[in-house]
């Protein structure tokens, strides 16, 4: 399959989605939000917040306010603001993505891991390391109720885990999950997660 350059995908989404109705909300709600993807993967960040933005309007509308794909495009979003600096807006995003996945999926799914992870790591970069730390460690929890030892989801979780208690100056429980993370066995194919 040819690979597509972003540029040029962030194009043919704009387009796309200039073509559909809004009769056609939840179609055009996935072609803004893979638009908004491509955007930002090409360097436009403007193009990428309003496709984002525009895509959680119309899933909300559509699909109600806590539905996981809405919490999905708020990530996103999210992601956006925070790969520019702009924490500010980015926490309230992560934390109401947070708070439909626990309702929707359950308190112990993988998603609700990964977007405890993306807000700790957001506190961690804040500085605010005392507020990382029990997300990543019930981030961490999660991972490992769902993966195989060795997954990759798995590993990351407890590097992170570990980078802040060391930043906490608990360097002894820091080093038990950095060995855990060098010495699970690689995951078995088609593992779970």
């Amino acid at each position: 399959m040819a690979q597509i350059d972003p540029k040029s995908a962030a194009v043919q989404f704009a387009e796309a989605a200039e073509l559909l109705p809004d009769m056609h909300e939840e179609m055009l709600a996935e072609v803004l939000n893979k638009h908004g993807t491509a955007a930002y993967q090409s360097g436009d960040q403007v193009a990428a917040i309003s496709s984002f933005e525009r895509s959680s309007e119309l899933l909300q509308r559509r699909l109600g306010k806590n539905h996981p794909d809405v919490a999905a495009a708020l990530n996103n979003l999210a992601l956006l603001y925070y790969s520019r600096g702009d924490y500010e807006r980015a926490e309230p995003l992560y934390r109401r993505s947070l708070s439909i996945d626990e309702l929707t999926l359950g308190e112990d799914h993988p998603g609700v891991a990964t977007d405890l992870n993306n807000l700790a790591l957001l506190y961690k970069k804040q500085g605010s390391l005392e507020a990382a730390e029990p997300l990543l460690k019930r981030a961490l929890d999660i991972k490992e109720k769902n993966f195989d030892p060795g997954h990759p989801s798995l590993i990351t979780g407890l590097r992170n885990y570990a980078s802040v208690l060391k930043g906490l100056g608990r360097e002894d429980e820091a080093k038990v999950f950095e060995t855990r993370a060098t010495t699970l066995p690689p995951a078995r194919r088609g593992a779970v997660g």
